[in-house]
């Protein structure tokens, strides 16, 4: 592919041997002659009441276009199918989502049932001349999107584009050839996005499943162990192992965002099992201060609801002059034999912490937890090599986890980019 600088009719990224300028016209050109866009029937020519037990006969929804998938609620008799026989819904055709999340466009497959789309459904058929998966790449593209979608001034109302308005819209399209070209690109990456996140789905599954299994559970047992190891775990208030401490204090907000010392922030416990040493704050710090030490667990101390209450994270690196926020405590193990760091940075997050903790909160408008009664908190640990395998299965699967991420995000960059490069 080589890139365009003319000012012609081009895109700026093109297939090597598509040199000649896209073709201007107007959306309805890109349509079925005789029944190109097509709005589902009035409400009323489809009450639920003229929906039966069986039929062969179907009604297609929003939720259909919106959710990319064609099961369907209801069915309609023979009769009524052939009433209504001008909005049925073949394969090959888009269905587009009037109603709920507007604009959302979804490919027809082949051997679906024989049906009609509702009310809040528009049908769009092509000509021969575009290819069904260059226009459902280029009508979801984010740009079309907007396009498709207007908000009318001084509300905050979102409507879709009127279809008289969409069949007289200029387009640029190029040769079915180049559009073939352009559509297998995009749908060979879009089933690379696909499988990573189904991998990551996997991944996500094996995970809650072993803080399920691998921990001690809400009924008292271990139902999953590595070889090896039978001792039974040992139940331990959180105050025989640890000492509790507090976060800033006497900090006003001019104290916040600048000096030479730095702090671990509430959404930052909030949101990672380990703290992310890349979001961390400056503050200014001159007097006495508790200072976060590696293998500190910090647990917040209110929240908006209750089951979101008292959430952690732990600290896996020695940096100085680090502390902790004014609305979380932190816990300090008083040894390494006592409680491994990362096996613990899973510990407070299974649901059976999980629960225990959220008994704790009290209030009304916005729930607290107390550190008193938060060190008279049991947990279950088994021997310290335990403790240490299952935290590093854990972590390899979190990093698996990560990576696969970090392929996502830079796969769905990539197709962002390819979406302003080859359409015009």
């Amino acid at each position: 592919m080589k890139k365009q600088n003319e000012q012609r009719l081009v895109p700026k990224l093109r297939f090597k041997g598509f040199s000649e300028d896209w073709e201007q016209c107007k959306f309805e050109k890109l349509l079925d002659y005789d029944d190109g866009i097509r709005r589902g029937p009035f409400g009323s020519a489809l009450k639920k009441e003229y929906f039966v037990q069986n039929s062969d006969y179907v009604v297609y929804e929003q939720n259909n276009a919106i959710s990319n998938h064609f099961k369907t609620r209801y069915k309609i008799t023979e009769e009524k199918f052939k009433e209504l026989h001008k909005f049925e819904l073949l394969p090959g055709d888009f269905i587009m989502s009037g109603a709920g999340t507007i604009g959302r466009v979804s490919l027809v497959p082949p051997n679906i049932s024989r049906g009609v789309i509702n009310q809040a459904l528009i049908r769009i058929r092509l000509n021969e001349t575009t290819d069904s998966g260059y226009f459902l790449e280029w009508i979801m593209s984010p740009k079309m999107q907007r396009k498709l979608t207007e908000t009318n001034p001084g509300s905050a109302m979102v409507n879709l584009v009127p279809m008289r308005e969409l069949k007289n819209w200029k387009v640029k399209i190029p040769t079915v050839k180049e559009q073939i070209k352009i559509s297998r690109l995009l749908n060979t990456l879009q089933k690379t996005i696909s499988l990573h996140k189904r991998k990551i789905q996997v991944l996500k599954d094996q995970k809650n499943l072993y803080l399920n299994k691998m921990f001690i559970s809400q009924q008292g047992d271990v139902q999953l162990r590595f070889k090896g190891f039978i001792e039974p775990w040992e139940q331990r208030e959180l105050k025989e192992i640890g000492e509790d401490y507090s976060g800033l204090s006497g900090k006003t907000k001019k104290d916040f965002g600048h000096g030479e010392s730095l702090y671990v922030p509430y959404k930052n416990i909030f949101n990672n099992h380990i703290v992310d040493v890349n979001n961390l704050e400056k503050v200014n710090v001159k007097n006495k201060q508790n200072e976060v030490k590696y293998g500190d667990i910090f647990f917040t101390i209110s929240s908006e609801i209750p089951e979101e209450v008292g959430m952690s994270s732990v600290m896996i690196e020695n940096i100085k002059d680090l502390y902790l926020n004014s609305f979380s405590f932190g816990f300090r193990p008083h040894t390494e034999t006592d409680l491994d760091v990362v096996f613990s940075s899973y510990l407070f997050r299974t649901p059976t912490f999980r629960k225990k903790m959220y008994i704790l909160a009290q209030g009304i408008s916005r729930y607290n937890i107390s550190k008193t009664n938060v060190m008279k908190l049991e947990i279950a640990l088994p021997s310290i090599n335990e403790q240490k395998k299952i935290g590093k299965m854990m972590y390899r699967l979190d990093s698996m986890i990560t990576l696969h991420n970090k392929k996502l995000n830079k796969l769905e960059s990539l197709k962002k980019e390819y979406l302003n490069y080859l359409f015009i």
